[in-house]
């Protein structure tokens, strides 16, 4: 993974009302946007100063009309954002200025091969994040270390996971920090660069 950590190391904007952030592709299979959805719900009965916001575009108008239809069954459509696509240059702001970032992927196929990049962003922020364990997250994400791991497709346990770092903001900050040293050290483009060198040039 190549990460520009430099893009998110800019100061939070002042006076902001508290957001957790998704950003990437709004659908139900490969992000788990469903559970986030019911997690939030959860979260924001006894949160009810935060917001959603989702970032990006959905897989089809179908899936936006269905994702919003979601928000309103579960009574949240007034606390959640649907963005739509955001110009790259404008897309760390969004994640610098939210208070959590999340990530519910589901126990799929996809899921169970890779880490995903938008991963290695969050964490560039130095805000804490929330992600399911699965796929190869939990070789870099340790609980409470580096990063808050829920179990997938449990909204509940993703809930009692955002309400404990709602709830324990300053600890939360602390181990954000180690996520973003994570990183720099692991998903760094400089550092991913030299490794591929020494890749190539070996005899």
């Amino acid at each position: 993974m190549f990460v520009d950590s430099g893009r998110f190391q800019i100061e939070k904007s002042k006076d902001i009302n508290p957001y957790i952030a998704y950003c990437g592709i709004l659908s139900y299979g490969k992000d788990g946007l469903d559970i986030l959805i019911k997690s939030f719900e959860i979260f924001h009965r006894t949160h009810p100063e935060y917001r959603l916001k989702l970032i990006g575009r959905a897989v089809s108008s179908d899936e936006m009309t269905s994702l919003k239809n979601l928000c309103k069954q579960v009574g949240i459509e007034d606390s959640v954002d649907f963005t739509g696509q955001i110009l790259p240059s404008k897309m760390p702001r969004l994640l610098v200025d939210a208070k959590v970032l999340a990530l519910a992927r589901p126990n799929n196929l996809q899921a169970q091969n890779g880490f995903p990049t938008k991963l290695g962003e969050y964490l560039s922020t130095g805000n804490p994040v929330v992600v399911t364990s699965v796929g190869e997250i939990p070789f870099f994400i340790k609980d409470g270390v580096n990063g808050y791991l829920a179990k997938p497709d449990d909204p509940n346990c993703f809930a009692e996971k955002l309400c404990w770092v709602a709830d324990n903001y300053q600890e939360a900050c602390m181990v954000a920090v180690e996520g973003r040293k994570l990183a720099e050290n692991e998903f760094s483009y400089k550092t991913q660069s030299k490794v591929l060198f020494e890749l190539m040039n070996r005899k």
